[in-house]
């Protein structure tokens, strides 16, 4: 079910992502009338995408690496969660004006609820410094993870995280310590998963 409203993916690059083929499937079953498109955005034309989401035909975007964080000085308002958490996967276009949020927190934290008696006593390393790896933060701490049973690799030397309580291991993360802890691995796109079984983590 199409028509001539649009919603897409923002990102660089995106030929790979599968969110349409996700996507489509979904708005069709809601019997929202619209088409799901993949949007390349090089970093250079991102003011311009954005601008473009203002347009009455378009019902929003999703937002990809390398963007969630590039977004949030391009649009009119921030949900609470995604300005704690610095990155915006989410635009609404309300009437012309942009509204973000971060539905990454939302939906890992969901995941692991669903494992919560496979989690206790277990530790997590967040690999990665971007939008995703924060969302893997806020996820843990929204379930009540106790501070210092989670860790991130830095990336590049940045403290990115801000206010969000962490431990931050600026070495490299040697592999006998990943086999031995459960780990977040943010994907290269705007979703995420515990690797280790493929689903959730398991103490070793």
């Amino acid at each position: 079910m199409t028509s001539g409203r649009r919603v897409g993916v923002v990102g660089d690059p995106v030929e790979h992502s599968i969110s349409p083929a996700m996507q489509q499937p979904a708005l069709d079953v809601l019997g929202i009338s619209a088409t799901y498109e993949r949007w390349h955005t090089p970093l250079a034309t991102l003011p311009e995408r954005i601008a473009s989401l203002r347009e009455r035909d378009v019902l929003g975007a999703n937002v990809t690496v390398p963007h969630k964080e590039n977004v949030l000085s391009l649009i009119d308002e921030v949900s609470n969660l995604a300005r704690r958490a610095g990155a915006v996967n989410t635009i609404s276009n309300r009437d012309g004006r942009l509204a973000g949020d971060n539905t990454d927190v939302y939906g890992l934290s969901q995941s692991l609820r669903l494992h919560d008696d496979r989690l206790d006593g277990c530790r997590a390393v967040v690999l990665g410094a971007g939008g995703a790896a924060r969302a893997a933060v806020l996820s843990l701490e929204g379930v009540g993870a106790p501070r210092g049973s989670y860790s991130t690799a830095r990336s590049s030397g940045r403290n990115v995280f801000g206010t969000i309580s962490y431990q931050c291991w600026s070495s490299a993360l040697r592999p006998d310590l990943l086999r031995r802890i459960g780990y977040w691995l943010p994907r290269m796109s705007s979703s995420m998963r515990l690797h280790s079984d493929g689903n959730v983590a398991k103490c070793r």
